[in-house]
């Protein structure tokens, strides 16, 4: 494996072969500035430095005095980015984020686990990682196998190829900044043992709340469920029961006491039909819908009232929950 960009043509768009904006060939140029030696040593001087908001203008006039306006620009975001990616990325001080792709991004404690049961189903071989952003998936993912990687922003597929390398993974991975979409419509996309995909929920800035409008919709995805051993599609937490095809089974993943998101699972025959994974301190429980009504009851003194996690709600897991507690639902 490799960690080169394949392709990466900074004159054309990897969606319609179009010549890029000039916006782009500019978030191209910062990208680039960012990931090379010298970005290294502007981002290093900018992590000694208090970045807050007041003091946009001093640190930026400082930036200036030896870079463009527009990279010094870029180096102050990607330090104050690199801050906030800390609450999901223990290695965030080393990597590269854009905003969106960091809002979208999972946790690396849901991205380990998930790349844990990814490892678990399949057979041995290589994964892809489809629609990778930034790479949070994808060094998961690279821990135990290698990984074949697309992402359609240029910007996003630069900052996952610096990101594996960053965390010296960089000989387990190989990202194309290319739609893999056509690739697998014209049989380009590599054979491999299982598949992550992470279809776009959001379109114009607004959410996307049908698995039949997210991008790819699931049609492709189910598609792509016929022609791998095992797939894990990352969708929306609020996921409507009803539009889940029968053929997979749904995880609900709770991180911080929030349900982050849902993920579609094809090709894992043991697993339960719906099930919430909840990180708690030390691991991650598991509960599963078992089909049991669980136990209601009124209310005594010194009882103690909880709430379910919303993994476990949305999971229909309160069953095994209330067993696990001792405990009972006020409103059957």
């Amino acid at each position: 494996m490799t960690n080169e960009l394949q392709p990466f043509d900074t004159q054309r768009s990897s969606r319609h072969g179009d010549r890029r904006s000039p916006e782009t060939a500019r978030d191209l140029e910062a990208a680039a500035f960012l990931v090379s030696p010298e970005g290294a040593a502007v981002l290093a001087a900018l992590e000694e430095m208090d970045l807050g908001e007041a003091r946009t203008l001093e640190i930026l006039t400082h930036l200036r005095r030896t870079l463009p306006p527009d990279l010094a620009g870029a180096a102050l975001t990607q330090a104050r980015l690199r801050r906030r990616a800390v609450a999901k990325f223990p290695a965030a001080n080393r990597m590269f984020f854009t905003a969106e792709a960091l809002e979208q991004a999972s946790g690396w404690e849901p991205a380990l686990n998930r790349a844990a049961q990814i490892d678990a189903a399949a057979p041995p071989g290589p994964v892809l990682d489809l629609g990778c952003g930034i790479g949070g998936d994808l060094i998961a993912l690279a821990q135990s196998r290698p990984v074949v990687a697309y992402e359609l922003d240029p910007v996003r597929a630069r900052f996952a190829v610096a990101n594996a390398a960053a965390l010296g993974l960089a000989d387990r991975v190989t990202v194309h900044a290319a739609d893999w979409t056509a690739a697998r419509r014209t049989g380009q996309l590599p054979a491999a043992a299982a598949a992550f995909a992470d279809p776009a929920r959001r379109s114009e800035g607004r959410r996307l709340f049908s698995l039949h409008t997210m991008q790819p919709p699931l049609a492709e995805l189910l598609m792509l469920a016929g022609e791998v051993p095992a797939l894990a599609v990352k969708v929306m937490p609020g996921v409507e029961m009803d539009e889940v095809p029968p053929q997979c089974s749904v995880e609900f993943v709770s991180h911080a006491g929030t349900c982050k998101e849902a993920v579609l699972w094809f090709g894992r025959g043991d697993a339960p039909a719906r099930w919430a994974s909840v990180h708690q301190a030390g691991g991650w429980l598991t509960l599963a819908d078992d089909g049991r009504t669980p136990p209601s009851g009124d209310v005594s003194p010194g009882m103690v009232l909880y709430e379910p996690d919303p993994a476990v709600i949305r999971a229909g897991a309160l069953a095994p929950l209330c067993e696990r507690v001792g405990g009972h639902l006020l409103d059957p």
